[in-house]
């Protein structure tokens, strides 16, 4: 976390892609936030695609 309690994007992001290559992490995550938001799974996909592209754009450049 930043001095402002975020988030910080990078972490975000790792944590993301990290899901998105073991298989029980991403349905773990999935499943959640299903649960969470009362989505169906196909929703809830094109949530995540959504949130990761976002990331991807805020992402700071070097």
């Amino acid at each position: 976390m930043n001095e402002d309690n975020e988030i910080d994007v990078n972490v975000f992001l790792n944590f993301l892609t990290a899901c998105m290559y073991d298989e029980e992490m991403w349905e773990a995550l999935v499943q959640r936030m299903m649960a969470g938001t009362g989505f169906g799974r196909e929703k809830t996909l094109e949530a995540l695609d959504a949130i990761y592209r976002v990331l991807m754009e805020l992402q700071p450049r070097n």
